[in-house]
């Protein structure tokens, strides 16, 4: 169990639908996820710009914003301007084995489902050593390098 979710200077879990700690307690890799269909690259900088609006801006070394079909990923400490997304993926690929288990698709998976297959898939990011297909785009991104051996909490509202 990790002793130090919260410190004077580290974001609160609730703060996120998901966190992702290193072996030290530090927030890694922060995500929200939207079961909305049919996101683009505003969509997704105009909610980024409404986290730092109210002050939460992501302080980890990775913000995901997860939809059925898309994968919005910042790298915080690069993002300027309109906070637009550094990296877009296509979640149908990334998701496509989860939505095989549960047995449906992203035009049909409900919002709770949905996070739930998030978690699983977040959970099993940790679980990898993080260096497997290194030319797939989200090896490129540095994700799953960030995620290997980490403990996702979930954000109290999730």
């Amino acid at each position: 169990m990790m002793e130090s979710h919260s410190g004077p200077h580290s974001q609160p879990p609730s703060n996120f639908d998901f966190t992702v700690y290193d072996r030290s307690g530090q927030a890694k890799v922060q995500a929200d996820v939207k079961a909305r269909l049919g996101t683009t690259r505003e969509w997704a900088a105009g909610y980024w710009s409404n986290l730092e609006a109210v002050d939460l801006r992501p302080r980890g070394e990775f913000f995901l914003l997860i939809t059925p079909d898309k994968l919005y990923v910042w790298a915080p400490s690069k993002v300027k301007g309109r906070g637009m997304p550094t990296w877009v993926l296509d979640a149908t690929h990334l998701l496509g084995p989860y939505y095989e288990r549960v047995g449906t698709g992203p035009k049909d998976i409900r919002p709770l489902a949905f996070s739930m297959l998030v978690s699983w898939w977040l959970n099993e990011l940790t679980a990898a050593d993080g260096r497997e297909g290194n030319r797939t785009p989200l090896m490129r991104t540095g994700l799953p390098r960030a995620m290997a051996h980490g403990e996702v909490v979930r954000g109290a509202h999730a």
